[in-house]
């Protein structure tokens, strides 16, 4: 069973572990976890405005993430989304809940664009 949570604490390891994994092992981006402060300060960079971080939990491990930041007048940006490789597909359905979790929000927070 796969339940989308908000980002908690502790889970911040396996979060950046999931992301860099994707992005320096599968697709070759030199990127480290110093190039993404933002990993670090959730509540800061993400909450403050009213936007939010998810993931995608499965058996208490992080296998999925997308995060909302609100840009004010009514408008918002999708960041983070990541879906482990081996959770990808129609079949798990990860990344459609992942976004739909988040169009949901973004409708009681009257986000529109």
């Amino acid at each position: 069973m796969i339940n989308i949570i908000p980002f908690r604490k502790e889970f911040q390891d396996q979060l950046v572990k999931l992301i860099l994994d994707i992005q320096q092992l599968e697709f070759n981006v030199p990127i480290t976890a110093a190039d993404q402060p933002d990993l670090f300060i959730i509540d800061d960079f993400y909450r403050k405005n009213g936007g939010e971080f998810w993931l995608a939990v499965s058996e208490n491990k992080v296998v999925g993430s997308i995060a909302l930041i609100r840009i004010g007048n009514k408008s918002g940006v999708i960041r983070k989304m990541f879906v482990a490789k081996d959770f990808r597909g129609k079949e798990s359905g990860i990344a459609q809940r992942l976004f739909d979790h988040m169009l949901n929000y973004c409708t009681q927070k009257e986000v529109t664009t």
